[in-house]
Order: C-alpha cells, then structure tokens, then sequence
C-alpha cells in the first residue's frame, strides 16, 4: 500500500474542502513536526490540525504561503492504488 500524505485546505466559514498540496514527508520527519507525539497513530495515517506553530516546521516542505484567516489547515493521508 503506497500513502500520499498532503496539506488539505478547508475554508473556515464553510468548512468546504478547498485544495490540497501533497507533500513529500516521511514519518519521522512528521514526528519531529507534531512534538510531542502520542496519538496511538505510528504511521500518521490520521488527520492532524496544522497550527502556526507547526507551520513553522513544515514551511520548508512546501512552496505556499498560509492564510489562518481565510482556511484551516491539515496534514492528511490517503492511499494510492
């Protein structure tokens, strides 16, 4: 089974999925982001909230700015076939 992980954009006022980026992280990578970690979830197969100060540990994984007034930002996982 191969996982995509990706930032998912979902606006605030609508709760409306907008877009997603996917982003080449691995799971230790990802466990150094979300400190401390302890969610019963090893392989972050889970959807996790993406604050400011998380940002500030993802923004060299990405190329995109992030607006917390406009969206709400996650880091999600799905499986590609």
């Amino acid at each position: 089974m191969k996982v995509t992980r990706a930032i998912v954009l979902y606006d605030k006022k609508t709760e409306n999925y907008v877009k997603n980026y996917p982003i080449n992280i691995t799971v230790d990578e990802i466990k150094h982001i979300f400190t401390p970690y302890d969610w019963g979830d090893p392989l972050f197969y889970g959807c996790y909230e993406i604050d400011k100060d998380i940002v500030k540990k993802l923004q060299k994984y990405l190329d995109f700015d992030f607006d917390f007034d406009l969206f709400d930002y996650y880091l999600e996982a799905y499986q590609n076939d």
